[in-house]
């Protein structure tokens, strides 16, 4: 029942190196270490939705309205249903830089082909690790059993 206890100070996050320590001929030897990243932030929700028209796509972001920018993301386009991982389909378009928000909204358009199904993509964050600080609220679509609109949703 050892605890390690890691000051954060106003650090949202720290890497923690641990590693064992061996005796060899009288001499202390470190072994390799492994890394472990420490988070003491909030995880802040971020919701989007998705639209598009015969050459854009457009997604709507929203968080709290003291979130400045969120990390890299990319848009992932599954054949058949919505992708549940990154890895599920095939990456329709990716940010490359952090995404920038004004009072909690951002807007990006970005071209895209005919192929592009916007009730098929999520957004992903392109490193694992940032799931950490946020978390993508996915928009949900209704549609009926026969593949059809449902009537009266707007969607």
């Amino acid at each position: 029942d050892r605890h390690v206890r890691i000051p954060m100070g106003n650090s949202p996050k720290k890497f923690v190196y641990i590693y064992a320590m061996y005796k060899v001929e009288d001499e202390m030897v470190p072994s390799r270490p492994i890394m472990i990243s420490v988070y003491s932030a909030e995880c802040k929700k971020v919701r989007y939705k998705a639209s598009k028209s015969k050459r854009n796509l457009v997604f709507e972001l929203s968080t709290d309205r003291n979130v400045a920018e969120i990390p890299p993301v990319m848009a992932v386009q599954s054949s058949e249903r919505i992708p549940l991982r990154a890895g599920d389909g095939e990456v329709v378009w990716r940010s490359n830089a952090p995404i920038k928000f004004s009072d909690g909204a951002a807007f990006v358009t970005v071209s895209c082909n005919q192929a592009v199904d916007v009730e098929r993509i999520r957004l992903f964050f392109e490193e694992e690790a940032d799931y950490n600080l946020f978390k993508f609220i996915h928009p949900l679509y209704r549609r009926r059993r026969d593949g059809r609109k449902k009537e009266g949703t707007g969607v």
